[in-house]
């Protein structure tokens, strides 16, 4: 079912990698500027209030073959909205919970709900205090079993169902080791909200092997995968010749949440002067090549450049110190933002789709095991942008 998209997935995106694996905030020159001037000289000219860091312009209004890059992106990216079950947790369940959690706990068990109730009872995957888990049992009547490292997490888990008389077992237990793994079999109704890179994937991959009655999976985080290699599951993905690196996994979660004025204003001064440090070290260190520094205090926003400099300079262990000529590079980081936003854009493009593919790879690791499997979203993004879900079981 799945094979076929994911196929044509990934003859897109190999054929448009030099649009999103180069890093404009990391490479001075694309190659894709040089064969498409019209699409440079076009985001050029638009104006700052268009685009900016956390503001993305409309790039299908663009000229050719901008404007067919981001129809071709937009069509890769869709997903169909899953159907569900008309579900709202109850006021006890809700309480302590963030308005945004509660809204994608039940819409995940909303559409968990509508595949048949199979399963002995409920596995909750990276379950922290087993909220969803909780949740999506007792609406079934099952028992839960929970696993989740943090054994204070387990402990107030533990409480809560104590409390709601819910029978629930929790396991504090690393989810990558052969215990987790162990707790997946045919019995089991598994569900993980979020389980980041590893975590999902070993849910996933202990499914495969062991076994699973039914199958409730919403990725995240493919780009704590280590190494980077483990992202692709699937025998079609590695056959693919896909192979994201640890960069490209990190393109899917580029977008930052910024919220104001004052937010996008602090983005913009980060990102600026870590450009005009950049700037600086190459011309330093005589190698005109990026150099990956380490993250520092917001609190630094507040001094001048050049003793932010200076201070980032003895963060990333420098062999070089600033001098009075660090002053100029301020001026020219943000020139370079400018720049740098303007192409970066055009690599977003391509972040949903390559989130798709790797969720393709997953439904098709799941296919190949014989499941049959479902995916699309099961909420807003304004809920969360990490909304699509796997849903699976026994055929």
């Amino acid at each position: 079912m799945f094979a076929d998209r994911h196929d044509a997935l990934s003859r897109w995106l190999t054929a448009h990698r030099d649009l999103w694996h180069p890093r404009p905030f990391a490479e001075r020159a694309l190659a894709w500027e040089a064969a498409h001037p019209e699409v440079a000289a076009w985001l050029d000219a638009l104006p700052d209030d268009a685009v900016s860091p956390g503001v993305a312009p409309d790039l299908a209004l663009g000229p050719e073959p901008l404007a067919t890059w981001a129809r071709e992106a937009a069509a890769h990216a869709a997903l169909p909205d899953l159907p569900a079950m008309p579900f709202a947790l109850q006021p006890r369940a809700a309480r302590g919970l963030p308005g945004r959690k509660q809204a994608q706990i039940a819409a995940f068990v909303g559409a968990a709900l509508r595949s048949a109730p199979s399963g002995d009872h409920v596995l909750d995957w990276c379950a922290g205090k087993g909220h969803l888990g909780r949740t999506l049992a007792g609406a079934l009547g099952r028992p839960l079993v929970a696993v989740e490292w943090d054994a204070a997490l387990c402990d107030a888990g533990r409480a809560l169902c104590d409390a709601q008389k819910q029978p629930a077992t929790f396991h504090t237990l690393d989810a990558r080791g052969p215990e987790a793994a162990a707790l997946v079999g045919p019995d089991a109704r598994a569900v993980a909200l979020h389980a980041c890179g590893d975590l999902h994937g070993a849910l996933l991959r202990a499914a495969v092997t062991h076994g699973v009655a039914a199958l409730a999976v919403a990725p995240c985080c493919y780009n704590r995968a280590v190494p980077a290699e483990s992202a692709v599951l699937s025998a079609g993905g590695r056959a693919s010749g896909l192979s994201p690196d640890a960069d490209d996994l990190d393109l899917v979660h580029r977008a930052p949440v910024v919220t104001g004025p004052a937010g996008r204003a602090r983005l913009a001064q980060t990102l600026a002067w870590r450009l005009g440090f950049d700037l600086w070290q190459r011309a330093a260190m005589g190698e005109d090549t990026y150099r990956r520094m380490p993250p520092f205090p917001e609190t630094w926003l507040a001094l001048d450049f050049a003793e932010f400099a200076r201070r980032f300079a003895a963060l990333g262990a420098l062999s070089t110190a600033p001098g009075a000529e660090i002053t100029a590079f301020e001026k020219a980081g943000h020139a370079r933002l400018r720049s740098v936003v303007r192409r970066d854009a055009v690599r977003g493009l391509f972040a949903r789709p390559l989130e798709v593919w790797l969720l393709l790879d997953r439904a098709r690791l799941l296919e190949e095991a014989g499941l049959e499997v479902h995916l699309g979203c099961f909420c807003p993004e304004t809920a969360t942008p990490r909304n699509a879900l796997l849903l699976a079981r026994r055929a």
